[in-house]
């Protein structure tokens, strides 16, 4: 197998099981090793650290699949993990619920795939080149444990760029998912647009908060933000909200929230086709309150570059919301920016909080579902940071 030898005083990481290194971190590299080939990495006294796949193409060069010996069959190991993946779903996917995030990358031991269930369709996505390698024997386990009607591929983005991968869509077994998907998640009906619509049609990792905000919403104004296809709006009306309104630019999925509210019998709710800045300000001069908002942006820093001017975009927008909460109103603000860490979204929240002369109770932390678990010795997964809070 070929070899990548590190760098002394760059092994801790891997040593302490990082999935990732870095190229700053490799001495050399064994001749002839290619893009998406196997490696076994070594210390630089050349004692064997894991096993992994490299790709020069990317600054996080090789992809840590298992610690320890050397690994050879890597069929195996990736089918193995996939299993286990599923097993661990499967409190998930009971009688109330047909749909979640089945593999979660690097927190399944399988960096760069990720496959969601919908029903009886699985959408998949290859992010790296060395997972793209490694389709074959990833179809060939979804299909003979699952049985579903399809897997289809939708890989695409910036981390398959990274790679020098080109986006790639199409049927890879079974039939194509139709166009619209009707899924069941907490015994609420959703359609999903599978093909087309943002990640892989739904937001899977807000499932858990979802739930959360169901349990606070009764008799409450609602106000859901940045919404999507209103899930959230689905779960507070569903639980007695009194009123619902969701703000989104996108008419598309608008109309599509006003759908799930339907095949959910729920009264329709006001639904806003306006940029949330924007329309926060303007309730902010009308002096229009509410006793519960949610704020679930699009991720607003990519890279640490982005970090101040989204610092300040998170700022401003959670300054705002606290200016329209009612006496005791609850927040539930989210960012799913992985540059952004918890302690700086905290941070960037309590000086909304000062900005705004609104003092905050934090209830509790809010996260991503069980469903998108994250290694603890990798921070990295954990990109959905919240905060449930209180006006005093």
């Amino acid at each position: 197998m070929n070899t990548i030898t590190l760098k002394s005083g760059r092994e801790k990481p891997t040593q302490r099981y990082h999935p990732w290194i870095f190229s700053g971190a490799i001495r050399s590299v064994s001749r002839g090793t290619k893009d998406g080939e196997i490696v076994t990495i070594l210390s630089h006294r050349g004692g064997t650290l894991a096993t992994g796949y490299y790709n020069s193409k990317s600054s996080i060069a090789v992809r840590v699949l298992d610690w320890g010996v050397e690994t050879t069959d890597i069929e195996e190991l990736v089918s193995a993990r996939i299993l286990s993946a599923i097993d661990m779903r499967q409190e998930i996917l009971t009688g109330d619920s047909d749909s979640c995030r089945l593999i979660f990358s690097e927190g399944d031991g399988l960096p760069g795939l990720i496959a969601d269930q919908y029903g009886d369709f699985l959408i998949v996505q290859f992010l790296t080149l060395g997972m793209d390698r490694l389709r074959k024997t990833v179809i060939q386990t979804l299909q003979q444990h699952l049985k579903p009607k399809g897997i289809y591929e939708r890989s695409e983005g910036t981390n398959r760029k990274k790679e020098g991968l080109a986006p790639a869509y199409g049927v890879l077994a079974g039939v194509q998912p139709p166009d619209t998907l009707e899924i069941m998640i907490q015994g609420h009906r959703f359609l999903v647009d599978s093909l087309h619509g943002q990640k892989t049609g739904f937001y899977l990792d807000q499932a858990v908060n979802w739930k959360i905000i169901a349990e606070i919403a009764m008799g409450k104004t609602v106000l859901n933000c940045f919404s999507f296809t209103g899930a959230f709006g689905v779960f507070a009306s569903a639980a007695g909200a009194r009123e619902v309104t969701n703000i989104d630019t996108s008419a598309g999925a608008l109309a599509m929230a006003e759908k799930n509210m339907s095949l959910n019998a729920l009264s329709v709710a006001e639904n806003i086709r306006a940029d949330v800045f924007e329309q926060l300000r303007t309730y902010e001069k009308e002096g229009r309150q509410f006793d519960l908002i949610i704020l679930d942006p699009p991720k607003l820093a990519s890279s640490r570059r982005d970090l101040i001017p989204a610092a300040r975009a998170y700022k401003d927008l959670n300054r705002i919301a606290m200016n329209i909460l009612c006496d005791h109103g609850r927040l539930a603000t989210f960012s799913c920016s992985e540059a952004m860490d918890s302690t700086l979204f905290d941070q960037v929240v309590w000086e909304a909080s000062v900005e705004s002369g609104i003092q905050m109770n934090r209830a509790m932390r809010l996260s991503q579902s069980g469903d998108h678990p994250v290694l603890l010795s990798f921070p990295e997964g954990h990109y959905l940071k919240g905060l449930l809070l209180q006006k005093r």
